[in-house]
């Protein structure tokens, strides 16, 4: 049984050392268990993750408190390193006395590797809608802001306590004072709220006098389920006048 479990058992005496690892430690590893019983276990430990590790086992072995959850990297015999995820408990001979630690190493590179792929297209989006022209205003599906960028924030002139709450109807109710048709605007968001399968383009006009050109798109999945909705503003004053120019000549 032991040895169809797909992550690492494990048992280490007092000082630390491996006194019993399943095949899963092979497999994950490259280590041959033969080779790896009786070896510390800093040794196969990434370098900087050994200070963490050492940390853990002190406390462990002096005060009896096991490990729970820790995420620390292990050297591969390919010289690379997999993520494993440590839960370590004390041993404890006839007299209570712990004699050493067992438990278990799971494999969490995949989701670790995930994460991290996940973060870095979060940190590009994110840089985009920061360099952006477009003022950026994404929600979810229960209309609550996720995202937003300087531009959105600085074009609608939204006040710090909106923002800082993060308030779609606080927002809304503050649009619809600076556009010069506030009931149109306001009817024309709640239907592609309750629309949300569709797009909408719109220009917008001020009561100061500019133009907002208004797209929003829904976020769907691949599965069709609504996820929310973007919402993206673009100041076309100067294209507007220009047009109107060009017309009135």
């Amino acid at each position: 049984v032991v040895e169809s479990v797909k992550g690492v058992i494990f048992q280490t005496d007092v000082l630390g050392n491996w006194s019993f690892l399943n095949t899963a430690w092979s497999e994950i590893t490259g280590y041959e268990v033969s080779d790896s019983i009786d070896q510390n276990i800093l040794k196969f430990a990434y370098p900087d993750d050994r200070p963490q590790i050492s940390k853990a086992f002190q406390v462990l072995i002096e005060e009896g408190t096991p490990t729970y959850r820790l995420e620390v990297r292990y050297l591969t015999r390919t010289g690379g390193f997999r993520w494993l995820e440590i839960m370590a408990y004390p041993t404890r001979d006839t007299a209570l006395k712990v004699v050493g630690a067992s438990g278990t190493l799971t494999d969490i590179t995949d989701q670790k590797q995930a994460a991290e792929e996940l973060q870095f297209r979060n940190t590009i989006l994110q840089t985009q809608q920061e360099v952006s022209p477009d003022g950026i205003l994404v929600v979810d599906e229960a209309r609550n802001w996720i995202s937003f960028n300087r531009q959105f924030v600085d074009m609608w002139d939204i006040p710090v306590e909106i923002v800082r709450e993060r308030s779609n109807h606080s927002a809304l109710a503050h649009i619809g004072e600076i556009v010069a048709e506030p009931d149109w605007y306001l009817k024309r968001v709640e239907h592609l709220y309750d629309n949300w399968s569709e797009s909408g383009h719109d220009d917008i006009s001020l009561v100061d006098g500019r133009t907002f050109e208004q797209y929003s798109v829904p976020m769907t999945g691949p599965n069709g389920q609504y996820y929310g909705r973007i919402w993206y503003h673009r100041d076309i004053t100067e294209r507007k006048e220009t047009e109107e120019d060009r017309q009135s000549t």
